[in-house]
């Protein structure tokens, strides 16, 4: 019996220190974090292709470009020219082409605590790391990954005393004029993505939305030296009830193709993650690929119409940052799942809530 008492304090003991150690790395000021790990020793994988979503059907009279035609992908432009982002919390980069995200660094966290002045990059035009959106209309034209839009400036921060931040680029065509603006918020990680359609053309502009996250697949080899091998790096869907892990290596034998409300998709580390997350209520098409080692999730939304002479506006949101609970409960149902305690979650989280209101009694007694 005496045994038995022993080895269940120890496990106790054990879960308490592995919970406050999650802890410290994900609240504390400055934690630790380690950056994604590229095998230096291979050469870097090229980019897939770029293609668009599967598109609506063609209106009629409409051209359809095979998908082996599409222009150049987003990362050929200039770094000049790619539109910098400064809030309190991030550093970015948004480039002109498809006003794709192809850089992303969190002021608050470094890479080391040895290291203070050099904070986490999540995206990364280099490894590729990117987050994708756009519409696509009907003649596959529109305001898409890899359409040219205007920015109206190449350099926006976030002033003093205000809440938002709000980064706009155009794109027009044919009467048809969309703003697609990007919407920051002080101490937060969730970004808006809106699309203000106007519509001044003599017929209706039918188009579908879609999201896509591209990351070299690339997890770090296990160690015993670094407890952040041993945590899941790599592509999760939610599907409105429970997330999923993903291996792309599987995505040639087992396809990803669901229909899905309320859902997100998402790249995953220890700390950190990304997630590209539709309007909820909205059917959206979610599939996966897997190509020169890089895997791409996709969202791809309805049919939006919108009439001649009239505007319309539709949103979804991004999230890019630390694995800050109380921000993910608040951005999308679910998406505080990728905090993973795995089997031990039933007592972790309760002693996770405790330790995080000894942590509020400390700083603001």
């Amino acid at each position: 019996m005496d045994n038995q008492r022993t080895i269940l304090w120890a496990l106790f003991a054990a879960m308490v220190f592995l919970t406050w150690s999650q802890w410290q790395q994900d609240y504390a000021p400055a934690p630790p974090a380690a950056p994604v790990a590229v095998d230096s020793t291979e050469p870097a994988a090229e980019p897939p292709a770029a293609e668009l979503p599967p598109g609506i059907s063609a209106a009629p009279g409409a051209t359809t470009a095979p998908a082996d035609q599409a222009p150049a992908t987003a990362g050929a432009t200039q770094p000049a020219e790619l539109v910098k982002v400064e809030t309190d919390v991030l550093s970015l980069s948004i480039d002109p082409v498809g006003g794709t995200l192809v850089a992303a660094e969190l002021k608050n966290y470094p890479v080391d605590k040895d290291q203070p002045d050099i904070p986490v990059q999540l995206l990364d035009p280099a490894i590729p790391y990117e987050l994708v959106s756009g519409l696509v209309d009907s003649r596959r034209s529109g305001p898409t990954h890899l359409a040219n839009l205007e920015p109206q400036a190449l350099a926006y921060s976030l002033a003093e005393g205000a809440d938002e931040l709000l980064v706009p680029l155009r794109w027009s065509e044919n009467g048809v004029t969309v703003d697609k603006v990007f919407r920051f918020h002080r101490g937060r990680y969730d970004i808006s993505v809106d699309y203000r359609i106007d519509n001044q053309s003599g017929s209706e502009w039918r188009a579908l939305s879609y999201q896509r996250i591209r990351k070299l697949h690339n997890p770090p080899e296990r160690s015993m030296f670094d407890v952040d091998s041993y945590s899941y790096d790599g592509p999760v869907i939610y599907d409105g009830e429970k997330y999923d892990k993903l291996d792309p290596e599987d995505f040639a034998d087992e396809p990803l193709d669901q229909q899905l409300t309320n859902g997100w998709i998402a790249s995953i580390q220890h700390h950190f993650l990304t997630a590209a997350i539709p309007p909820a209520d909205d059917v959206y098409s979610y599939t996966a690929s897997y190509e020169n080692g890089v895997a791409t999730l996709n969202a791809n939304g309805p049919t939006l119409t919108v009439p001649a002479k009239s505007e319309l506006v539709t949103s979804e949101q991004f999230f890019i940052g630390p694995k800050l609970q109380e921000q993910l409960k608040e951005t999308a149902p679910g998406l505080s799942l990728t905090v993973d305690y795995g089997v031990l979650a039933i007592l972790a989280q309760p002693l996770f809530w405790l330790l995080q209101q000894v942590y509020y009694c400390l700083l603001y007694t």
